[in-house]
């Protein structure tokens, strides 16, 4: 996957689609795409993760629960 150019506009509507329960099915897969590109999905989680890791050690983001990792991929998807 590219590194994309428009990554703010990928977690604006990844959260979008979340805060609306939309669903994101067309983020994940090879088989569906976002705007073109598959696997977008797995791209941005890749960025959140490396997002999470400049404050928790793995085994930490694997222990928070979904609110906790909710509020923190809002916080991510204001970053530029």
């Amino acid at each position: 996957m590219q590194n994309w150019k428009n990554k703010a506009e990928i977690k604006q509507e990844y959260l979008n689609r979340i805060d609306n329960n939309i669903s994101t099915q067309d983020f994940f897969g090879d088989w569906c795409n976002y705007k073109g590109y598959s696997d977008v999905g797995y791209y941005l989680g890749r960025e959140f993760i490396k997002y999470l890791q400049q404050q928790y050690s793995l085994i930490d983001i694997a222990n928070l629960n979904i609110n906790q990792l909710y509020q923190h991929f809002k916080a991510f998807a204001l970053l530029p």
